[in-house]
């Protein structure tokens, strides 16, 4: 996905403003949801809580702060896409 658009920069902003870091930017080459939305022109990105060394195993957890964090976040995001800045 090209850095510049506006759904990723509206990302990046929102998790700066929300947690104060830039979040990490990667290519995942597998089955997620979001390759529907682009193979139909439709710009969609992943982005969600948790620690990718637990992913995906049998005791995988996400910190309570981290969804709730999280929540800010996507709030942040939906708002900036609509045009609405939040303080």
């Amino acid at each position: 996905v090209d850095p510049e658009l506006e759904i990723v920069r509206v990302a990046v902003r929102s998790a700066e403003d929300v947690i104060g870091i830039k979040p990490r930017r990667t290519v995942c080459m597998g089955g997620l949801d979001t390759r529907f939305f682009q193979k139909k022109g439709i710009q969609a990105i992943t982005y969600g809580p948790g620690v990718q060394e637990v992913a995906h195993m049998a005791n995988e957890y996400v910190r309570i702060d981290d969804v709730l964090s999280m929540a800010k976040i996507y709030c942040r995001m939906v708002s900036g896409l609509m045009g609405v800045e939040l303080s």
